[in-house]
């Protein structure tokens, strides 16, 4: 834990939940695998590989890092477990419990929580926030289980890390079908390019589905056949229907109010966008389209945006000097300087976004 942490977009960050295991490309390089066999909390819970330190699958709770939350009194943002993951499946149900007990206990600061396991976030946290059936009758609602109603956290923001577009189309549904205050994205380390404005539904090129079989981001429409995309940075749907064996496009501009409220399938659009290229040794190089990309969406659309970092390497065109290039294949060259010498700058500017 720590008061005042590096990390550009929080205040502190609190390490109750210590230990994880790989679960994508992205945890490849991961800076508290690399870290963790030199703190006496974390020792222990990596193994060291030919391939260098890397996690066991053991968690550990630390239970000081959540009494020091409690104990703050000046507001502050922040980051839930920087080494490790809350919803890590060796978690037991009961430290998340206490975890957002206590974010909850603590409405004076902002809490952002972030994780690659974005299915089980979606369950725990429908179960920890609905409202029981007498509040749904007192909004005249069903309660049959057609209509599920949840209170969010107002200063709870959850989040979840995609480094690809193979990622955000696995994790960014369940991601928007979370009760949550702001939902947001951690797009670093960025692997690839990610369009926001078109996720389809996980190991699906489009996504096809029939009238016994309609998924979440299709709820208030039924078709005999149809097949679409979601852009959630809006939460706009775009769909097309199969008519007479035609595909007919259309664009559903309807989205619901937030009462505060939700129900299976009720979603608002994302509310953050944070990325960074990769830091640290063996890193990987991030092609600067790939950032302007997420920036340039999260603009038209509205939402804020946040730019880390480039990581280890910057568009030669961004920082003069020497160093080992790197050249994609469209041409873009990079070159390696350093985290600190890379820089924060996108095309010469700043960029700190971050929700109201």
């Amino acid at each position: 834990m720590a008061d005042k942490s590096p990390i550009e977009w929080t205040d502190a960050t609190a390490n109750a939940v210590n230990g994880c295991s790989p679960v994508s490309p992205g945890c490849k390089r991961c800076f508290a695998m690399r870290q963790a066999h030199r703190t006496d909390v974390r020792r222990g819970l990596t193994v060291h590989t030919d391939a260098g330190m890397v996690w066991t699958g053991e968690v550990r709770f630390h239970e000081r890092a959540l009494q020091q939350v409690l104990s703050w009194r000046r507001p502050r943002r922040i980051f839930w477990n920087a080494h490790g993951d809350l919803f890590h499946p060796a978690v037991p149900d009961a430290w998340i419990h206490r975890c957002i007990d206590a974010m909850r206990e603590t409405p004076h600061h902002i809490h952002q929580v972030l994780t690659k396991r974005s299915e089980r976030m979606l369950e725990f946290v429908r179960d920890y926030t609905r409202l029981p059936d007498d509040i749904a009758q007192y909004y005249d609602l069903p309660t049959n289980g057609s209509v599920q109603l949840f209170q969010p956290l107002r200063n709870v923001w959850f989040g979840v890390s995609v480094e690809d577009q193979a990622r955000a189309d696995e994790r960014i549904p369940n991601l928007l079908a979370t009760p949550a205050a702001v939902r947001f994205l951690s797009c670093e380390p960025l692997l690839g390019p990610i369009d926001l404005t078109r996720i389809m539904e996980a190991n699906r090129d489009e996504c096809f589905h029939n009238r016994d079989n309609v998924p979440f981001m299709f709820k208030d429409r039924v078709w005999t056949e149809t097949r679409g995309s979601l852009n959630a940075l809006t939460g706009h749907y775009w769909g097309e229907d199969l008519v007479d064996g035609q595909w007919e496009g259309w664009c559903d501009e309807h989205k619901q109010p937030s009462p505060g409220f939700g129900e299976p399938g009720y979603h608002e659009p994302l509310g953050w966008v944070i990325v960074g290229g990769e830091s640290g040794p063996g890193a990987r190089p991030m092609h600067p389209d790939w950032a302007r990309s997420l920036r340039d969406q999260c603009a038209a659309a509205g939402v804020p945006f946040f730019f880390k970092q480039n990581g280890e390497y910057a568009s030669v065109s961004e920082v003069e000097g020497p160093g080992e290039h790197h050249r994609f294949p469209d041409g873009a060259t990079v070159r390696k300087l350093g985290k600190k010498a890379a820089g924060r700058l996108l095309d010469g500017v700043e960029h700190n976004g971050v929700p109201a």
